[in-house]
């Protein structure tokens, strides 16, 4: 499943680099022109609203489930997004300073599910092994890469890396701790559930906190869940920030925290609309499609027309 977002990495870092030091507006109406570029910039927009909506929902129901089923789903909508706004609207910097510190807080929070792994998991559960069809694998790669929605935005928070050179190592970098995370939370939740039973299950890793047992701390998933509060609304914001970022450049606007206010309800509307959980995973997966998608045949369809447009003028010249 990583190797899409992969792909989605290099050719976003392969057009960013051809066009230093340009936005992700600038560079669409440079290669493409300026009303096809607005076309494509407005396409990233849409993606990045739904997907932060879609994210907050996700996140909202997970909160619903364990901590706060009594309080009304749209106040915990708005509550949420209303971090995720601040976050956006105070910039690129402290964006980046607190998505760095909040990864650090995922880290201690992956080995609170050691002690149920140690006193429940079965290795069968992982046999046997390679027994599917290349096909199969094949699909189920394919909807697995839906779960890396975000290494799209590459290509928006490119131009403002300083170290340039380091972009693309840091990316990859970031995409195998990612699949490393994801296959941790794999293995252990089937070596412990089975696959029969991870199926019942909406959200099985979070189950599995359940069952650790940790002298003192008691409910793990509570402590594991609060720690996750702030991973989770990341992500939010990332894509909050870009399609505030992309508007804000379109329109020539100068605060970007205007732009945030602006599609604050947006957003909050698009969250609440899925009417249960099951229509919000849809929504989900329909954004990790449409992640899919966009991160590979927008790159795709810059570096095609910056290499054209690349042979054009050296013919000039």
């Amino acid at each position: 499943g990583g190797i899409i977002p992969f792909v989605s990495i290099w050719l976003s870092n392969k057009v960013v680099s051809r066009h230093p030091g340009l936005s992700f507006v600038a560079l669409t109406e440079m290669l493409a022109g300026k009303w096809a570029g607005k076309i494509l910039s407005a396409v990233f927009v849409i993606y990045s609203i739904i997907a932060s909506a879609a994210i907050l929902r996700v996140f909202t129901e997970v909160i619903t489930m364990f901590l706060l089923p009594k309080t009304p789903i749209l106040l915990k909508i708005m509550l949420g997004l209303a971090v995720s706004a601040y976050m956006a609207g105070s910039g690129i910097k402290v964006l980046g300073r607190l998505n760095e510190f909040l990864f650090y807080v995922l880290i201690p929070t992956l080995f609170v599910s050691i002690p149920s792994v140690i006193k429940f998991a079965d290795i069968h559960y992982l046999m046997p092994v390679l027994n599917n069809s290349l096909g199969d694998y094949s699909k189920a790669a394919l909807t697995t890469g839906f779960a890396y929605s975000g290494f799209e935005t590459i290509i928006v928070f490119a131009p403002y890396v300083l170290k340039k050179k380091e972009t693309l190592k840091a990316a990859v970098m970031a995409l195998i701790i990612t699949i490393i995370i994801y296959l941790y939370a794999v293995i252990t939740t089937i070596t412990v559930f089975g696959t029969e039973l991870t199926q019942m299950f909406t959200w099985p890793a979070l189950r599995l906190l359940s069952v650790s047992e940790i002298p003192v701390l008691e409910r793990m998933e509570f402590v594991a869940i609060i720690a996750w509060i702030g991973v989770a609304i990341r992500p939010v914001s990332n894509q909050y920030f870009c399609a505030g970022l992309i508007i804000k450049d379109v329109f020539g606007i100068k605060s970007l925290s205007k732009v945030v206010a602006l599609l604050y309800p947006i957003i909050a509307a698009i969250a609440w609309y899925p009417k249960n959980i099951s229509i919000a995973i849809r929504l989900s997966d329909f954004v990790g499609m449409y992640s899919l998608i966009l991160g590979t045949a927008l790159p795709l369809l810059l570096l095609g027309l910056s290499i054209i447009r690349g042979k054009g003028r050296a013919r000039d010249e």
